[in-house]
């Protein structure tokens, strides 16, 4: 899971860039008839995909930590569709958009929602009965390249463990 996060974060990093220093051409290689007339919202929108792009790689060193992070990553690729197929139907922008959102967007649902699912299990124990656990799993990844994992679902570092505080070591005599 650490490497499609990884993946979604090199897509953001490099597509909100491109938006942003370039909104015109950008504009034009999502699938707008013409540039829209606000360009500096649209290099806005590039903005908010790059700064999603970082979440995806802080998220990518502990999925199951910032599963939270993945969740709204998971809306906004589920929402963002919705409000572009919605702006199509009412006749408010070209078709030409819907064509990029099955690789910026629909390719990510079942993996960042195995995250969120993972990520619930991991700090509820409520959640985890009624979150079935996947029947088996593999890890393709070469030795050395993912942090040890727990015994529990490989892939994954386990969550932090609870600190208590320290132990007095003080003798204490009460007379």
């Amino acid at each position: 899971m650490r490497i499609c996060l990884w993946a979604a974060a090199l897509q953001c990093l490099v597509w909100g860039p491109f938006i942003i220093l370039a909104p015109q051409q950008s504009a034009i290689a999502y699938g707008y008839a013409t540039p829209p007339q606000d360009l500096f919202l649209w290099q806005g929108m590039g903005l908010i995909i790059l700064l999603y792009g970082v979440g995806y790689l802080v998220a990518g060193t502990d999925p199951l930590r910032h599963w939270l992070t993945v969740a709204l990553g998971l809306l906004a690729k589920t929402l963002g569709p919705i409000g572009m197929a919605w702006a199509v139907l009412q006749g408010q922008t070209s078709s030409g958009v819907l064509r990029l959102i099955p690789i910026h967007d629909v390719i990510w649902w079942l993996p960042f929602a195995l995250i969120v699912l993972r990520g619930i299990r991991s700090v509820s124990p409520a959640a985890a009965a009624a979150v079935p656990a996947p029947s088996s799993r593999s890890d393709h990844a070469p030795a050395g390249i993912l942090p040890a994992a727990s015994h529990e679902d490989p892939g994954f570092s386990s969550p932090p463990a609870t600190l208590s505080p320290p132990a007095d070591t003080r003798h204490h005599n009460p007379s």
